[in-house]
């Protein structure tokens, strides 16, 4: 097995909680077949996606806790619902209150892209600044590599209080129980059971992306680990 894939069926087995047969490893081709196998594997309900909708209860609860008493479903978009401003603070103490840990929030589209390109002018701006000096030229594109990794930290830092708006994967209540789920795995379901095919699901996916940095709609049943997901 290759380093991804020995991260990814290690964070299958502490999150499930389950240990997966090194014999079984090399029939686990696609996302189809990895879930089947933690089905079979797995103690769970006939039915349903418990544990999403605990989940989802839990987070209603909490926004009651938090002076919300506005009727929210799953649908519903989280921006019609909690306020802008003050939203971090209140995202802390959603947190909080919820007793889970929440997804962070994430800068606006408009922040990511100006600070990447900031990041690779004052990078090359430093690359170049030194290709005068007598040195090896080797030097040039790792004081580059380098300047890009100190720039991309330094503006993540200064923008991190600019990190106001919720991710695509959890925009809406549903969404955002299953991300609190799969974030809260063995808390959620030493409290409420079993889990239901759906959880299993919801949780394998997010392992996935998380840890192959792949987008959640190119998991699906089919798509093969390796060839389709990079995992090496």
């Amino acid at each position: 097995m290759g380093l991804d894939a020995v991260e990814l069926v290690m964070k299958v087995e502490e999150v499930f909680d389950i240990k997966v047969d090194e014999r079984d490893v090399d029939h686990l081709q696609t996302v189809g077949d990895l879930y089947d196998y933690l089905v079979s594997k797995i103690k769970k309900v006939e039915v349903g996606n418990c544990l999403v909708t605990a989940t989802f209860e839990k987070i209603e609860h909490g926004l009651k806790k938090c002076g919300i008493n506005e009727q929210v479903g799953p649908a519903t978009e989280l921006v019609d619902v909690l306020p802008k401003s003050h939203r971090r603070k209140f995202w802390s103490q959603l947190q909080r209150s919820v007793g889970l840990t929440l997804p962070n929030l994430v800068r606006p589209t408009w922040v990511v892209n100006l600070s990447a390109i900031l990041v690779v002018l004052l990078a090359g701006v430093i690359a170049f600044g030194v290709r005068g000096e007598a040195l090896p030229e080797i030097v040039f594109p790792l004081v580059g590599l380098i300047g890009l990794v100190f720039f991309w930290w330094l503006f993540s830092r200064l923008t991190e209080p600019m990190a106001t708006e919720f991710g695509l994967s959890f925009s809406s209540f549903l969404g955002l129980s299953e991300r609190v789920l799969a974030l809260n795995t063995k808390e959620i379901s030493k409290e409420n059971g079993s889990f239901g095919d759906k959880d299993i699901w919801i949780i394998l996916r997010s392992i996935i992306v998380d840890t192959l940095s792949v987008d959640e709609n190119e998991v699906t049943r089919e798509a093969n680990l390796i060839r389709d997901l990079g995992c090496n």
